[in-house]
């Protein structure tokens, strides 16, 4: 456990957990978006600017969803701490 989820419930360990694993995954998708040319199978016909445009878009819904995980985990590990950060 780590120290800064000492006074949280059990409950709220797994939430945290679950949403740094969640960021870790997210992570790596944006490295594999960032070193591939196209989004998905099937894209590689595609113009180069439907596809770059595809993976802007992607990058940032994932990224969007980093910063909700985060959001969510300061918000339980403040609670936890009596609302100090």
């Amino acid at each position: 456990m780590n120290p800064d989820e000492s006074g949280l419930s059990a409950e709220e360990r797994r939430a945290v957990r679950s949403w740094r694993r969640q960021i870790e995954r997210h992570q790596r998708k944006i490295e594999d978006f960032q070193r591939q040319r196209s989004v998905r199978r099937g894209m590689e016909a595609m113009p180069d600017e439907l596809i770059e445009a595809q993976r802007v878009a992607r990058i940032r819904h994932l990224e969007s969803e980093i910063r909700t995980f985060e959001r969510s985990i300061d918000a339980v590990l403040s609670k936890g701490s009596g609302g100090k950060p």
